[in-house]
């Protein structure tokens, strides 16, 4: 068969490039978000329904999706999400009324959460343990190189058509993504000790409780739910206290200071520390560079600089799903909580951080940073402290 050729790299890359994708269905909202405002004649808080809506699904279904890619497969569950992306895509591409195209991107969210929980699961059973730590942080940078990607790419797009156009080549994307996979993908379950086959499915609220009582499944999502509030809130919001002139420079460095620091400080640390730990060092980090910010003020330099913690926080947290679980099930569902408190960071963050500003001034989105990072790293030693001792049923 074809995918026995095919190197595992060239698979954990392949689905990486996938994981662009779904960062994309955010990317290809936000990019064009003042034009397709003006084209619907909605407010910005009505036309916010078309980034939300993914989040919102991603809050309510995110453990769930973990659930069925451990039941049916997560290869099944990650082409059905690519195959499902472009066709969303393709007919964003008419510019339904309004909320058509909510319910468009309500099914997009379906697609986005196949996508992101089957993909690190998939990447973390391909990976040899040498490999594993490594593939993880690659995984975690995913989001921050499709933003980066689309603003550089869509200008060319949007120069040569309407911002339609950009719909229809993310569908093209993704369905060329899809089968891809389709054909050089294995399943990773074929080869599993019985031991590790995924066990039958729960109803949706005992899975909740079972994942949420686990260390080991629910720890990288607990500390994941407070990176989250701050990573785009504060990269949306910290810019308006920086000068004019240096405003461009900081909002493109600080995404990829935050790629760079996982992939070079972040993989270094991950041989001599566990990603636990590396997480903590870097909610440490944040949280010093924050209450600097306190006496040196909000500038370029101390914006760019609170990344690089966030940055370990971001790579480590993946790369500590496979660690703390060895069963593809326990991985599923630990990615679906990823997802399902990655959303809810995202749904909340930059809200909780805009009404602290416009209260507190640049004190109170600090201040909301500093408790964030502190309450993260007592999270993870909390959860630390319980697996110690923890044996699951």
């Amino acid at each position: 068969m074809l995918f026995k050729r095919i190197n595992p790299v060239i698979l954990i890359l392949a689905i990486w490039f996938a994981g662009l994708g779904a960062a994309a269905q955010f990317a290809k909202i936000t990019i064009i978000f003042s034009e397709i405002s003006t084209y619907y004649a909605e407010n910005d808080v009505r036309s916010g329904f078309l980034l939300s809506t993914v989040s919102l699904l991603g809050v309510v279904f995110g453990l769930y999706a973990g659930v069925m890619g451990a039941k049916y497969g997560n290869r099944k569950l990650l082409i059905f999400g690519l195959f499902l992306g472009a066709i969303t895509s393709f007919l964003q591409v008419f510019l339904l009324p309004f909320w058509g195209m909510i319910a468009l991107r309500a099914i997009e969210g379906i697609s986005h959460l196949a996508i992101t929980v089957a993909a690190p699961t998939l990447i973390a059973s391909y990976a040899s343990d040498n490999l594993r730590t490594y593939a993880m942080t690659l995984w975690g940078t995913f989001f921050g190189v499709a933003f980066a990607a689309m603003s550089v790419i869509s200008p060319a797009i949007l120069s040569n058509g309407g911002f339609d156009q950009l719909f229809l080549y993310h569908g093209i994307y993704m369905l060329v993504m899809g089968a891809v996979l389709f054909v050089c993908m294995p399943n990773p379950r074929a080869n599993l000790p019985v031991k590790e086959k995924p066990a039958p499915d729960t109803n949706f609220l005992t899975a909740h409780i079972e994942a949420y009582r686990s260390p080991f499944i629910a720890a990288p999502a607990i500390g994941w739910a407070f990176y989250t509030l701050t990573f785009v809130a504060m990269m949306t919001l910290l810019p308006q206290f920086i000068p004019d002139d240096q405003k461009l420079f900081v909002i493109g460095a600080m995404p990829i200071t935050s790629i760079i620091a996982s992939l070079t400080l972040g993989t270094f640390l991950l041989r001599i520390m566990s990603a636990v730990s590396v997480v903590m060092v870097g909610f440490a980090f944040a949280f010093a560079v924050s209450i600097a910010m306190f006496f040196t003020g909000i500038n370029a330099s101390m914006a760019i600089l609170i990344y690089i913690g966030l940055g370990l926080v971001q790579g480590a947290t993946f790369a500590a799903v496979p660690q703390l679980n060895e069963t593809i099930e326990d991985r599923s569902k630990a990615n679906g909580l990823l997802v399902q408190t990655g959303n809810l960071g995202n749904l909340f963050g930059t809200p909780i951080l805009a009404a602290a500003i416009g209260t507190f001034d640049q004190s109170g989105m600090l201040t909301i940073a500093c408790l964030s990072y502190i309450l993260a790293i007592c999270a993870h030693a909390f959860c630390s402290h319980l697996r110690n001792w923890y044996r699951p049923a």
